[in-house]
């Protein structure tokens, strides 16, 4: 029905000069002696070789879709098109697509492939099939199929062969679909989300879900790990022992759900490690003998990086910045260094119990002394923090180490680690 509030029509074409129509729609009329009355025609050089209808917008109304051969004479010349009878008032966007140039696409059909409740145009040839999934939008979506065998060029029809309708499939929805322009800092951690959603294509309740991470990698973890949609999985990227360069893996999405259609699914993951101050542990607990009598302790920490790196150390709430006197200290960067070398610094420190003391150049070693004869009396524990600050051409980067102790009788020498 390409005319509204008439009966069903007849759309033919025919070849014709200038002057004459090429595509007629004709109407019944028991009125006129022909029984058929013209409803619409149109004249089009090259004529078109096949004709068929669909409501893509589902108003009731069908357009019309033209296929025609163009020869290379006649230029970029569309070789399929969409006719609407009432374009101005419906606003369909134009529909006219150039297609391959040896005039491959020979049949074409429409019919309602994905359950919307509006028509699909379907096009063939003999090695591939085209479905335009939304041409009441424009000609921009289009899925491709290429059959096992070639086809005959001249026949294609849809139909709801099974009487199930279209069945609606859950879907997992993962934003974003990857995480591939990360960038950390070697000592880092840095963290990123992944929603993940139950897409509207059928699922009727959450989808419950499982990360993995096959590989393995020491430097990613995902959490949680298992749960159901809608959720937000945390990513993180621990560089903390990570040298410069590019690092990849993947996380797979499996669904429980063994009907979810895009189970598993693969977030691929690239990372991007610059160059920058790495430290060998992120805290430091140490046991001491407090007091007047109190015993004096050492420890080391060993800092790694790019040769050359100059940075600056505060112990407590100091300004490490300050100390580098606005300096980039990125051997790469476009500026030069401006802050001078020295092979010992002692380090300023706010609080009396402990003290820093190393170069102020990569790779080094910095001696912590714990002085237990400073901590104050009554006092049983301590906390502070050592900022360790470097300059690239990105700007500030700040590292931090936890650095605590606690008052015993009698020293204990045993390891302490607190992570």
């Amino acid at each position: 029905r390409f005319v509204p509030g008439v009966l069903q029509q007849m759309a033919l074409t025919r070849s014709t000069g200038p002057g004459g129509n090429s595509l007629w729609v004709l109407f019944y009329d028991p009125n006129v002696e022909s029984n058929f009355g013209d409803s619409y025609a149109e004249f089009l050089l090259p004529p078109p070789r096949h004709i068929f209808a669909g409501d893509v917008d589902d108003n009731g109304d069908d357009e019309l879709f033209l296929l025609r051969d163009v020869p290379t004479s006649a230029g970029s010349r569309p070789h399929l098109i969409m006719r609407n009878y009432n374009n101005e008032t419906e606003g369909l966007p134009t529909f006219e697509l150039v297609l391959d140039a040896d005039n491959g696409y020979n049949a074409g059909t429409t019919g309602d492939v994905d359950g919307d409740g509006r028509a699909e145009v379907v096009i063939m040839r003999n090695n591939n099939l085209r479905v335009y999934t939304a041409p009441e939008s424009g000609a921009s979506t289009a899925l491709n199929f290429v059959p096992p065998v070639a086809t005959d060029q001249r026949v294609v029809q849809a139909g709801n062969l099974d009487r199930n309708g279209y069945l609606k499939i859950p879907e997992l929805g993962v934003s974003p679909p990857q995480l591939t322009s990360l960038v950390v800092y070697s000592g880092e951690t840095r963290t990123a989300q992944l929603r993940l959603t139950a897409l509207a294509t059928g699922a009727e309740g959450p989808i419950p879900f499982e990360l993995s991470l096959p590989a393995a990698p020491s430097w990613l973890t995902v959490t949680p790990q298992r749960g159901e949609t809608t959720a937000n999985v945390t990513v993180q990227v621990d560089a903390s022992t990570l040298a410069a360069g590019t690092y990849e893996s993947t996380i797979v999405i499996t669904s429980l759900d063994p009907t979810v259609a895009n189970s598993p699914f693969r977030v691929d993951v690239a990372v991007t490690v610059l160059p920058g101050l790495v430290v060998e542990t992120k805290s430091l607990l140490v046991p001491l003998t407090c007091g007047s009598e109190g015993e004096t302790t050492r420890r080391t920490l060993t800092l790694n990086g790019p040769t050359g790196l100059i940075f600056s150390a505060t112990v407590g709430s100091g300004n490490a910045t300050a100390l580098l006197n606005g300096a980039v200290a990125d051997p790469q960067s476009e500026a030069a260094q401006q802050a001078p070398t020295a092979p010992h610094v002692v380090w300023p420190s706010t609080v009396p119990w402990v003290t820093a003391a190393s170069s102020n150049i990569l790779p080094t070693t910095m001696e912590l002394t714990f002085h237990g004869n400073a901590v104050a009396a009554g006092t049983t524990a301590g906390n502070t923090t050592l900022e360790l600050v470097f300059f690239d051409k990105f700007g500030r980067q700040l590292r931090t180490v936890a650095l605590g102790f606690f008052c015993a009788d009698h020293q204990q020498y045993l390891p302490l680690i607190r992570q």
